[in-house]
């Protein structure tokens, strides 16, 4: 993403100086969407490097569950609208978990973008949560691509090539093995179902609070 914010100041000021404004508003939004990109590769570069020294914070305490899915929805409003993406939770609103508060952001974070990027126009991003016994199913499905078997198998691997989402969207394909180890961190497991053309719903569970 540092290679697209090269000389944004040189052209800038060239769009000023020559009254080029659908210029100018375009180079700001692509800046707008660059730094955001940028924000989220260093956030997961930071969060799995740390896992992976054995150093990043683990405070688990009881979480209401839609206070978190519904600021996340927020965060995204902006994506899903530009895309023309509708974006809903039906988690109940005194459901809790127990979990550490940033990991569960994260993770959430993580997969809601995950579903926008490769979500068309039109399509819907959703978030819906069971309990089965001392569990908490916490669902994200999406009405996007969908993915192929054989990259399933390859979801969770460093090797894969990150995939461009339905709007030109670039990833790093640190996001989901992010997703993996931080549910794995707090007692969970995480599974996906997909098929090409039929949206994707990702799965992982949680200990509920007591």
């Amino acid at each position: 993403p540092m290679a697209a914010l090269d000389s944004v100041a040189e052209q800038m000021e060239y769009y000023m100086e020559t009254h080029r404004q659908d210029k100018l508003d375009l180079l700001v939004k692509r800046v707008d969407k660059t730094v955001k990109h940028l924000s989220t590769l260093l956030d997961n570069l930071l969060n799995w490097a740390m896992l992976q020294q054995g150093v990043i914070p683990y405070h688990p305490k009881p979480i209401r569950l839609a206070e978190v899915a519904d600021h996340i929805l927020e965060v995204f409003s902006a994506n899903a609208h530009a895309k023309e993406i509708g974006l809903e939770s039906l988690i109940p609103a005194d459901l809790e978990v127990y979990a550490d508060p940033s990991a569960l952001h994260a993770i959430l974070r993580n997969l809601v973008s995950n579903a926008i990027k490769f979500t068309p126009a039109q399509g819907t991003v959703s978030l819906n949560a069971e309990v089965e016994a001392d569990n908490v199913f916490i669902i994200v499905n999406d009405t996007g691509t969908g993915i192929s078997a054989e990259k399933l198998e390859r979801l969770f691997s460093l090797n894969r090539q990150s995939q461009q989402g339905t709007a030109g969207e670039k990833g790093a394909g640190l996001g989901l093995l992010l997703v993996k180890e931080f549910v794995e961190m707090n007692q969970g497991r995480l599974q996906v179902n997909s098929q090409p053309d039929r949206g994707s719903q990702f799965i992982f569970t949680l200990p509920k609070a007591a």
